[in-house]
């Protein structure tokens, strides 16, 4: 096989699937920096698979990429790792109740809107990082890959409830703690 043709088929196949492994594989990390490097590892084995076996040898691109980043995932966590995982997905509030939250709009809401500098983005995001790794994944999920709360909540295999509760509360928690208006903090 040429490099062109090559290069062309590797192509199609990361234009019509990046979007959704991306998705999968920040649903299915025990931690949101290591997405990255599990994305970059899946096309890197795909492109080399179709250079080895040729291009006729992927039928479903979408049903394949999934198949590479689900091993890339088994690999690059250990059992004990991805247990600890499906733990912390499991979380309730102090009640055992899931808290609907519906009257917060977040999908109107950007943390950009609401800072005055870079400064700030950096200490929202290190705010963000001492949150739990559900809480992170939904972060990254809605702002950076601009899912839906119905979606999230299929990918990580939660109610909506609990994506909007933990998408809300730290909401209002970041509003709370970082949002400057006429250099006043707001309450």
């Amino acid at each position: 096989m040429s490099n062109a043709v090559l290069e062309q088929v590797f192509n199609e196949i990361y234009e019509s699937t990046n979007q959704s492994i991306l998705a999968f594989i920040t649903a299915k990390c025990c931690n949101v920096s290591d997405v990255s490097d599990i994305f970059q590892e899946t096309f890197t084995e795909i492109y080399l698979i179709i250079n080895k076996k040729g291009e006729d040898y992927i039928e479903n691109p979408e049903a394949f990429a999934k198949r590479i980043a689900k091993q890339k995932l088994y690999r690059y966590y250990s059992a004990k790792e991805r247990l600890k995982m499906q733990i912390s997905n499991i979380q309730l509030d102090k009640n055992d109740e899931e808290v609907d939250l519906t009257d917060t709009i977040a999908d109107n809401y950007s943390l950009e809107d609401d800072f005055l500098g870079k400064e700030q983005l950096n200490e929202v995001a290190n705010f963000l990082k001492e949150k739990d790794m559900l809480t992170r994944k939904i972060f990254h999920l809605f702002y950076s890959l601009d899912k839906q709360i119905p979606e999230i909540a299929q990918l990580l295999n939660i109610n909506q409830s609990t994506v909007k509760n933990k998408l809300y509360r730290t909401l209002n928690e970041i509003r709370k703690n970082f949002s400057m208006k006429e250099g006043v903090k707001s309450e």
